[in-house]
């Protein structure tokens, strides 16, 4: 018999560290001998902000963050159906066979929160102060940046089943404050 798939989200401000968890994480795991699959809920989001620009005449990366845009398009489709991302997100979930299910792009307490509870996702928030936040992003180099997003306003309101503190640049500090956080978790 299988075991179940474990399912961790990470969730915090734009430039708090969610992507470079999210890596050690999956690190972490695969040196554990576990498959992970990364599920993001803005997988259509990207796909959208892709053809925009293509239609616009210019290529960008298919993760590129042109925040701006994604926040309006995310606006937009949750005004037409509040749940469309979080159904997306949910069927591409149902097909994943891996050992961890990998989230690091909640930001939404009215529906995603609740689904991914529903799902079985542990709640990781990733934690940085804002002047570190600041120096991160404007070093990223995105298309845009929004960072106090009203995407983000309410995300206090998730309460987290584990709290990683990333106020560090140091990586194996990091790994370090990662694999105590999550250990029993994998």
């Amino acid at each position: 018999m299988a075991s179940p798939q474990s399912r961790l989200a990470l969730f915090g401000h734009s430039g708090a560290g969610k992507s470079m968890s999210a890596r050690i994480v999956t690190e972490l795991c695969e040196d554990q001998g576990l498959r992970v699959e990364r599920v993001r809920l803005a997988e259509p989001l990207y796909a959208m902000q892709h053809e925009m620009y293509r239609r616009a005449g210019r290529s960008i990366p298919f993760y590129a963050q042109d925040q701006v845009l994604l926040e309006s398009i995310a606006g937009h489709l949750r005004r037409i159906s509040p749940t469309a991302l979080a159904d997306d997100f949910e069927r591409r979930l149902e097909a994943s066979d891996a050992d961890v299910a990998l989230n690091d792009d909640l930001r939404d307490v009215r529906v995603d929160m609740y689904r991914l509870r529903r799902l079985g996702f542990v709640l990781v928030r990733i934690d940085c102060d804002d002047a570190r936040r600041a120096a991160r992003l404007r070093a990223r180099g995105d298309e845009s940046v929004v960072a106090d997003s009203s995407t983000t306003r309410d995300i206090h309101l998730i309460d987290a089943d584990v709290v990683v503190d990333n106020a560090t640049d140091d990586e194996a500090v990091l790994c370090e404050r990662i694999r105590d956080a999550l250990k029993g978790l994998l």
